[in-house]
């Protein structure tokens, strides 16, 4: 009579197999790097929408046929309203000169360049923060001529 034996749970065919899986040190690297790159993200995110808003009234202000013919004070005050309006808080009333400029051609006959330059700030912690620094150009009508 023969005994019925039974395979050891991590026998298969008389070999041993690979136990597979992360250790439990191994999981939490992982998740200690997938929340760090997620912060990261949270911080970023509203610094690039924020640009991504400047970009849509700057491209509001060139598609309008009058602001090609508007002088700098006008753009300013049309880009403010505009910027007041899709909640951006960058540039304000206080940095405006400093941030938005009207480039005039060096050629009669070419257009206006329209150009946006800001530095946005998002505090990490302790004492670092998150800079990063746009610039943003947009051709400004088609030129008189």
């Amino acid at each position: 009579m023969a005994k019925n034996r039974q395979k050891h749970p991590i026998a298969f065919g008389g070999q041993w197999r690979r136990q597979l899986g992360l250790s439990l040190s191994g999981v939490a690297i992982a998740g200690t790097i997938f929340l760090g790159i997620a912060y990261l993200g949270l911080k970023i995110y509203p610094l690039y929408y924020e640009r991504f808003l400047v970009i849509q009234v700057m491209d509001t202000l060139v598609a309008d046929r009058k602001t090609a013919r508007s002088n700098e004070a006008q753009l300013r005050f049309k880009f403010l309203r505009l910027a007041g309006l899709n909640g951006i808080t960058v540039i304000k009333q206080t940095n405006i000169h400093e941030t938005f400029n009207v480039v005039e051609p060096r050629k009669k006959g070419q257009p206006r360049l329209l150009v946006v330059t800001y530095e946005a700030r998002s505090p990490l912690f302790a004492d670092l923060d998150l800079l990063l620094k746009f610039h943003q150009e947009r051709m400004l009508g088609e030129g008189e001529g």
